[in-house]
């Protein structure tokens, strides 16, 4: 969210709520970046995390957990069979 309101993105006062309230609507799905994990295929990480981890570094924030999370999937995707 800091570097959304850092870009001038509007972020939705209760965006935290929100999304626990779609990850609980949606449990029983299987994400599709899931789907690409399961079928050994490249997932979007390096667009949708990826780009928040750029943006934080080119802003000046710290982004732990976005980067730690991008790292851990784009290391999972090297080591594909």
């Amino acid at each position: 969210m800091a570097v959304a309101r850092a870009q001038g993105v509007s972020v939705r006062e209760d965006a935290v709520d929100h999304v626990l309230a779609v990850a609980e609507a949606t449990a029983a799905n299987r994400s599709s970046m899931g789907q690409d994990v399961d079928q050994k295929r490249t997932t979007e990480i390096d667009a949708i995390n990826g780009y928040v981890v750029r943006s934080a570094e080119a802003l000046g924030l710290a982004v732990p957990v976005n980067r730690t999370l991008t790292a851990l999937i784009q290391t999972l995707q090297a080591h594909y069979a």
